[in-house]
């Protein structure tokens, strides 16, 4: 839906290779991907955000309070209060 817009999608899960989660981690990392679409691979130590600005969870009752702790630590210092605090 966003090909044409300008706007980088990427896709992060567990099941990519090596190599393809290399290339999405630099691509997070260095700002280039603009919008990120995953798994709770997307809050594992190794992905780091260029600035995360809004997390959108499905299935929010499967996502516990470590895991939102971790995203919320994830978005830096400058980051604003949430809804689900």
């Amino acid at each position: 839906m966003l090909a044409d817009t300008g706007i980088r999608c990427v896709l992060l899960t567990g099941n990519l290779s090596a190599s393809e989660k290399k290339a999405v981690h630099e691509d997070i990392a260095q700002g280039r991907a603009h919008v990120v679409i995953g798994t709770h691979a997307l809050i594992q130590d190794a992905v780091d955000y260029a600035r995360l600005g809004l997390v959108v969870v499905d299935e929010q009752h499967r996502f516990g309070v470590a895991q939102r702790e971790a995203l919320r630590a994830k978005a830096g210092a400058t980051a604003g209060r949430t809804s689900w605090q």
